[in-house]
């Protein structure tokens, strides 16, 4: 997690002061942070969505004590299905792929940028390794944009949506072999 989590939160409160805001985690680190975490959650009002797959799937008694502990809400995302979102080609109505899309609201911050869905954020891993030249949003720096501009750039179709297909296809979660039909469709 990002070391200043915490204050992540509180900007993100203050960007969003009557928004439902939902931390996305594995866990895996949960059980190291620090007091501040917990409390910025709990001033926040911030509902930690824990996404379960095969390899924490045991951590989920010691992370329920740890939430309960803390008074922090918790939802459980079954993380073991996942759809592949990504088309092959370009498609021409983002507006409606994006008034559609269920990861529109699965913001990501990545190097001091949001973005509008995890596809924006890391889909230039996908560029990089299979040697494509898809666009992919460059995000908004949290830095140097005010709250108005951010909510602006997340709550609105983008580029990236022509290369999102919504659900796609349903597959198993299982670890890389690093091949591009792990991405596309």
């Amino acid at each position: 997690m990002h070391p200043n989590i915490d204050i992540l939160c509180d900007v993100a409160r203050k960007i969003c002061p009557d928004k439902i805001i939902t931390l996305n985690t594995n866990g895996l680190l949960l059980p190291k942070m620090k007091n501040e975490f917990w409390q910025s959650l709990k001033k926040n009002n911030i509902l930690i969505r824990l996404s379960i797959y095969p390899y924490n799937i045991k951590l989920i008694p010691e992370l329920t004590n740890l939430f309960r502990k803390n008074s922090i809400r918790l939802n459980i995302w079954d993380g073991r299905k996942f759809y592949l979102r990504k088309a092959k080609c370009y498609q021409d109505d983002i507006e409606n792929i994006w008034q559609n899309c269920d990861a529109k609201i699965c913001h990501q911050i990545y190097k001091g940028k949001l973005y509008t869905c995890p596809t924006s954020a890391y889909g230039f891993l996908y560029n990089k390794y299979f040697n494509k030249d898809f666009y992919f949003d460059d995000g908004i720096d949290i830095y140097s944009h005010t709250s108005n501009e951010i909510y602006d750039f997340l709550f609105k179709a983008s580029k990236n949506c022509a290369t999102c297909l919504n659900k796609g296809r349903l597959i198993n979660w299982q670890l890389s072999k690093f091949k591009s039909d792990e991405w596309d469709v």
